[in-house]
Formats: C-alpha cells, structure tokens, sequence
C-alpha cells in the first residue's frame, strides 16, 4: 500500500475458566474507536481480534495486507493499575480448557524470542513527561497477548518498522463485572490518547 497505515490490534470479549466475562474488553474498544481515523497524515486500521489462536492469521494477513509504518498491539491485563509496555515475545503458545488444547511452538523456524525493537527507555521518559503513568513488563505469558507481541516484534525485526506491545487495564463498566473499585484515572478514551501518543512519538523516533 502506498498509504502510511498503521495497525492497532485489540481483542474481542472473553469468558475465562473460572466463569467470569470480560465484557467489554477495553483493548478492543480501542481498537474500534481508532479505525479509520487518522494521525497525521496516516490511517489507522483498527482490528478486533477473536480470542483464540486464529488470531494470529488474521492479525498477519492485515499486515501483509497493509505494510504497516507501526504496529500498536493491545490486550487486557485483568489486574493492572496501569498500561504495561511489554519488553519481549517469546515463540511459544499453551492453553488449555476442557474441549481445546493448543502447545506449540507459534511459528516454526523463528527464534524462540524476540525483544523490543524500539527504544523502550525513551518512549517510557516520553510518556511520562507528558502525564502518563506507564510500567514496563516482561510477562506477557504463553497466551494471545504474548503471540501478537512475538507476531508484532517479529515484524518489527523482519522490516524495520516499530511496534508496542501494551496490556492495558480494565476500565469502566469492566471495572464493575470484575468488583474492582472505580478510582482509577483510566478510561477508554483516555487509553486511546496514550495510542495516538505512542504513534506520535514512533513516528518520529528511529528504530533502534
């Protein structure tokens, strides 16, 4: 495409193993709001990916779809105060339930992980001086957050071009589902501005 695209990927809403719905999942709300609006001069192609593994097919045809300048993957962290860069992938997928098993390596013959391939440092001091609160991680777990961190990082490794992985908090009417208290200062559309933010600032910033 000879458009500057940028894709941010969210998830769909969830039932975990213990029962409890994670509706709405903020991730994905993000991704909505932001579809096909601009930044700059650049398009954003917001996806809702399903929760399971065929995720990652649908997340890798956008990217071949579209070249992206930037990737933004998004997902829920059920017990963060506040959004989570995450400094790695790692090449390796499991989960179980009592009709699916899926334990297996995400994508053969690739690295078993692949880290960050921005300055992570300087995006972190960036963010924070301009009001954010922003933690770092390494412990995306074996499960689709962590495949599109590794699909995204892979890309980012592979062409050159800069991606975020950030598991983001629950918020609002999410907050209630999950009986957590309500003080907290992030919202869906304050989310979406740390988005348009970090792509702001990735459009500025060289690789590393």
């Amino acid at each position: 495409m000879d458009e500057c695209t940028i894709v941010v990927s969210g998830f769909d809403w969830f039932r975990s193993s213990d029962g409890r719905i994670f509706y709405p999942n903020p991730s994905g709300v993000v991704a909505e709001i932001l579809d096909n609006t601009f930044v700059d001069k650049c398009i954003v192609k917001g996806i809702v990916l399903p929760v399971d593994f065929k995720s990652l097919e649908v997340l890798n045809n956008l990217i071949k779809k579209y070249k992206p300048s930037i990737v933004i993957g998004l997902g829920l962290h059920p017990v963060a105060d506040d959004p989570l860069i995450e400094l790695s992938g790692f090449n390796y997928g499991y989960y179980r339930n009592n009709s699916f098993i899926f334990n297996d390596y995400l994508y053969n013959d690739s690295t078993l992980s692949i880290p960050i391939q921005i300055n992570f440092r300087k995006l972190v001091y960036y963010l924070e001086s301009i009001g954010y609160s922003i933690k770092l991680s390494n412990t995306s777990g074996l499960f689709l957050c962590n495949a599109v961190a590794y699909t995204i990082y892979k890309y980012s490794l592979e062409y050159g071009k800069p991606s975020v992985f950030i598991h983001i908090p629950p918020v609002g009417e999410l907050r209630l589902r999950l009986g957590l208290s309500l003080n907290t200062k992030w919202s869906c559309s304050l989310l979406k501005n740390l988005v348009i933010d970090i792509i702001k600032y990735l459009m500025l910033e060289e690789i590393k």
